[in-house]
């Protein structure tokens, strides 16, 4: 937790520095990006330790710098689950709940019926989340904007 925590934190800090480093890295950043991933993916958990989160956070600081996974993170879908993540976070845990407590509590159910509890459960959850954004989240920080302009600028002593 602390290597993911402060290794991103380090990216946000050195930002600029690591974009004058890593501005030779250019076209092949996509790339790059995937193959640590993949390395990420393919070695071994056990013999991978704190290593594997040393590969995700170059693949973070590339992708801080600009990489988008060949047009990937750039695309409308994935910006606007970008945009509804928090509602997500909020309200997926509410949702398996009330799954939980419909379907009589925790046993086993067969691979079919998980994956049609599953489903359904996601879809739910995206659709309170685009609700809660919508409906809440977006037009509270249009609020908050509107205030943020509307206050008078600190004044700064020498």
């Amino acid at each position: 937790m602390i290597l993911g925590f402060g290794g991103g934190m380090l990216i946000a800090t050195s930002e600029s520095w690591l974009r004058e480093k890593l501005g030779r890295v250019g076209r092949y950043a996509n790339a790059i990006v995937l193959a640590l991933f993949l390395g990420y993916l393919i070695i071994p958990i056990s013999s991978v330790g704190s290593f594997g989160q040393i590969l995700l956070l170059a693949a973070f600081a590339l992708i801080v710098q600009g990489a988008s996974l060949f047009g990937l993170l750039l695309s409308r879908p994935v910006r606007f689950m970008g945009a509804i993540s928090y509602p997500v976070y909020l309200l997926h845990g509410i949702v398996y709940y009330a799954a939980m407590l419909l379907r009589g509590g925790i046993h086993p159910v067969s691979a079919p019926v998980y994956l049609t509890q599953t489903a359904l459960c996601l879809a739910a959850i995206l659709v309170l989340a685009t609700v809660v954004h919508l409906l809440v989240e977006r037009p509270t920080m249009r609020i908050s904007e509107q205030i943020a302009r509307a206050a008078p600028a600190a004044k700064v002593k020498a």
